[in-house]
């Protein structure tokens, strides 16, 4: 039996999480889900609702395919799902899953595919433009942006092993079905020149960078710990 003192401790995390501060939202999460690994609780007995976030995008009907690796990327750092919605006015990327991980995911997403579509659009300007063929140029400019997710990948590998465990996993997928929700992936295929391109991307994605650790003290982020899937946001630069 589960000590009172310690559930309320983990509800007091989880209230915390639900900060309009993206980085104290992610380390009282990560709190919570220390104490709920080192006492063996499941969030189930904690919170079961799922909950949503959501972000603009200008598109209405369809986000270009990087987007949507990109998303699908964060989705599974964070454990929770996404989806894209579109209405006539506008379209959105809609994250969902347990406590605040949506939010925290949204937040992510947003700032990476910032930082993704500055890059691209550098790498078109500076580096494409010689190449008169239009769609030869979007091809190269998007393999490029695929390079540049990889980079992000594999630098989020150091904190996570890029799965949903399976209880979660049931969890979104009964969710998404109940609420009529249809989820996808999307692939980029490269060839030729493209490769390079990519390469090139993969470079420029290793230096994206997400949370910082300068509002915390190395005390302060050494006693925090490490979240239940394995990553730490004290040293979150990916």
């Amino acid at each position: 039996m589960v000590d009172d003192s310690i559930m309320r401790k983990i509800k007091a995390c989880l209230a915390r999480s639900q900060s309009n501060n993206p980085n104290e939202a992610a380390i009282a999460l990560r709190q919570a889900y220390a104490l709920m690994k080192k006492h063996s609780i499941e969030l189930s007995c904690i919170e079961d609702k799922i909950n949503k976030a959501d972000i603009l995008t200008i598109q209405k009907k369809r986000l270009p395919d990087y987007s949507f690796i990109l998303a699908d990327l964060i989705a599974t750092f964070f454990e929770c799902d996404y989806y894209f919605s579109s209405s006539l006015r506008g379209g959105k990327i809609v994250f969902f899953g347990e406590s605040n991980t949506p939010n925290i995911a949204a937040y992510a997403f947003e700032v990476l595919l910032r930082q993704l579509t500055d890059a691209r659009r550098a790498y078109v300007i500076f580096e494409l433009g010689q190449v008169k063929v239009k769609a030869n140029k979007t091809q190269r400019a998007n393999a490029f942006a695929r390079g540049w997710i990889d980079g992000v990948r594999n630098k989020l590998k150091e904190f996570s092993s890029l799965t949903i465990p399976e209880h979660k996993r049931k969890r979104l997928d009964e969710f998404a079905e109940n609420q009529n929700i249809k989820t996808s992936t999307t692939k980029i295929t490269t060839k030729g020149k493209q490769v390079s391109d990519r390469f090139k991307g993969f470079g420029e994605g290793l230096k994206a960078t997400l949370f910082h650790a300068t509002e915390y003290t190395q005390a302060q982020t050494e006693k925090l710990g490490k979240i239940e899937n394995g990553y730490s946001l004290e040293n979150f630069s990916v």
